[in-house]
């Protein structure tokens, strides 16, 4: 396995290499060389979002959408939805209709993207336990708050946001925001608008994709099919699910942390998350 990953990524490095000069001369797609993919399909669907924003649980969500009832799990799921950067093989093979998860806010390049957010200080508690787990950061939640580690390696919550805002406001057809907390409240409805925005035509009804993709069921499936993340740290991905879990996490310091900056919180209460 080791010796498959290598030639993979010997494989992928020549690719980068022989298509870095076509790509800054226009005569390969920009767009699928930051990715480090073959190409992107004029009719491909980008999930993207910050990390920790959700993009797994609405991978679930897509998934159960596009199935015809099968279980998707932790096994199966970059069969629907593929993981740009740990199934690029994947979506090389498929030639149509992709769904694909990334994190890059490469908007101009996708033909049609769902982006989810989530309060900024929810997605730091999340990270920092995500982080802790792995081992990749081992001190309190107000010094990672204070580390680079939160702005690697996709640039700041506040500049990733905003940039999905900008897209929309310019292509509001290319492209559905989704909050990560109006997808807890409603769940039917705005699965709903997910298929619209897709031209979905699921199998299952509204209510069921949403059953099947509760936090409950999806812990339960990670017991069963552990995904790398919990191979790797021996704990549970999705932890509770829940918004506004920040409140027990954040100390009076920490909130004035993040008040320092004033752009940071006109942005946060312009998407409707007071302080």
């Amino acid at each position: 396995m080791i010796g498959n990953n290598s030639n993979t990524n010997k494989t992928m490095m020549l690719k980068q290499y022989l298509r870095w000069l076509p790509s800054q001369l226009g005569l390969f797609n920009k767009g699928a060389f930051l990715l480090q993919i073959d190409d992107i399909l004029s009719d491909d669907l980008f999930i993207a979002s910050y990390p920790k924003s959700g993009n797994t649980w609405l991978r679930f969500i897509i998934a159960n959408m596009k199935s015809n009832g099968e279980e998707i799990s932790f096994e199966n799921i970059d069969q629907f939805v593929p993981d740009v950067y740990s199934s690029k093989r994947i979506i090389n093979a498929l030639k149509k209709n992709r769904l694909i998860k990334t994190h890059q806010t490469l908007f101009s390049y996708y033909p049609k993207t769902i982006y989810i957010y989530r309060d900024y200080r929810d997605v730091l508690v999340s990270f920092y336990y995500y982080e802790t787990a792995l081992k990749h950061f081992d001190g309190t939640l107000e010094q990672f708050i204070l580390s680079q580690n939160i702005n690697k390696p996709f640039g700041s919550w506040k500049e990733h946001v905003k940039m999905a805002l900008d897209f929309k406001k310019n292509h509001p057809d290319q492209i559905l925001l989704l909050s990560y907390e109006q997808l807890l409240d409603n769940p039917i409805s705005k699965i709903e608008s997910i298929a619209e925005f897709c031209n979905f035509q699921p199998k299952l009804s509204f209510e069921e994709i949403n059953r099947r993709s509760e936090f409950s069921k999806l812990k339960e499936s990670e017991t069963t099919h552990a995904g790398d993340f919990k191979k790797q740290s021996n704990q549970h991905f999705f932890r509770e699910g829940k918004k506004g879990r920040w409140e027990e996490a954040f100390t009076d310091k920490m909130i004035k942390i993040l008040k320092h900056d004033k752009e940071l919180i006109a942005l946060m209460e312009k998407l409707g998350y007071t302080f």
